[in-house]
């Protein structure tokens, strides 16, 4: 079994504003995860995306709890979204929003909460191995 791998995930805000007038403040909570998967293990080892990821498991933590001492946990997990996608690429983005209707196992198969949230991802390989939090967090607003 390979070691533990760097995640080497890139969090981005991509924002929905048009215009040439200055977006509101409100929009500028990020709409989607842009995630770039990692290049190699910490043993240096090559990583191929295609054939090492099954999973970007994707971490939720409201931005007002203090819990774990506001830092992120096991139990923050709300869901595990396919690395690769049914045409074999791997999955590069993930529109935030789709988090409002999937079941979540953080709240027992319910909808997440409304509220403000913390995001942050990690990686699981096909062997279950999974890598530590991404270093970046980004914010999203479930309204």
């Amino acid at each position: 079994m390979k070691k533990t791998y760097l995640l080497a995930v890139l969090l981005g805000l991509i924002l929905s504003c048009g215009g040439e007038d200055p977006a509101p403040i409100d929009s500028l909570v990020s709409k989607w995860l842009v995630i770039a998967p990692p290049a190699s293990f910490t043993d240096n080892t090559p990583l191929i995306p295609k054939q090492d990821l099954k999973y970007w498991k994707i971490y939720a933590k409201n931005i007002y709890d203090n819990s774990n001492n506001g830092w992120f946990s096991e139990e923050d997990e709300v869901v595990d979204v396919n690395a690769i996608d049914t045409a074999g690429e791997v999955v590069v983005e993930f529109k935030l929003n789709n988090l409002k209707t999937m079941p979540q196992q953080k709240y027992g198969g319910k909808p997440l909460p409304l509220g403000e949230y913390a995001i942050r991802v990690k990686t699981q390989t096909m062997d279950g191995e999974t890598s530590t939090f991404s270093d970046n967090e980004i914010l999203w607003e479930n309204n």
